[in-house]
C-alpha cells in the first residue's frame, strides 16, 4: 500500500482497482495472470477443468470443419480450384471477387481440411475454407 491508502501495481488489490476502473494496467495484468497460472498449476482440480475446457475447444473447432476433413477418394491438387484458377482471386479485397472465390471452395473435395488449417491459422490472409479471415476470427471468438 502506498501512503494514500491506494494498493501499489502488481499487487491483487491494483490489479482489481484497475478492473473497476475500466483500465488496463500492464504490470497489473502480468501479475494476476502469474497468480492464474500459479493457482491453476497447484491445484490438480483447476487443472483439470482447464484441460477439459481446452478439449472442449479443440472438439468444437473440429465440429466447424465439417466432419468431411478427409476426403474419400485421392485428389490431384491441381484439380482444386484454388490452384487451377486465378491465384489473386483468393486475396483480392473486391466484395465479387471474395464470393467467387467462396462459391468455388464450397464445391471443393478438400472443403473441410482447408478449413480446419484455415482455423489452426487465423491470422492468414485470404479466402480459405470458405471463409474470409472475418468470419474465421467470429468462429473462434464463438468457440472460445
Amino acid at each position: 500500500m502506498t501512503a494514500s491508502g491506494v494498493p501499489q501495481c502488481g499487487t491483487p488489490g491494483a490489479y482489481y482497482r484497475h478492473k473497476q476502473a475500466g483500465e488496463r494496467c500492464d504490470v497489473c495484468w502480468a501479475a494476476q495472470a502469474a497468480r492464474d497460472r500459479a493457482r491453476i498449476r497447484d491445484n490438480p482440480r483447476l487443472r483439470e477443468r482447464r484441460v477439459a475446457a481446452q478439449q472442449a475447444k479443440r472438439r468444437r473447432l473440429r465440429a466447424v470443419a465439417e466432419p468431411d476433413a478427409v476426403p474419400e477418394a485421392p485428389v490431384f491438387l491441381g484439380d482444386l480450384p484454388c490452384r487451377s484458377g486465378d491465384p489473386d482471386l483468393w486475396f483480392s479485397d473486391a466484395q465479387a471477387d471474395i464470393a467467387r472465390a467462396k462459391k468455388a471452395c464450397y464445391a471443393c473435395p478438400v472443403l473441410g481440411a482447408c478449413r480446419a488449417w484455415a482455423l489452426d491459422h487465423p491470422g492468414e490472409w485470404g479466402i480459405w475454407g470458405g471463409l474470409d479471415r472475418r468470419q474465421r476470427r467470429r468462429i473462434l471468438k464463438e468457440a472460445a
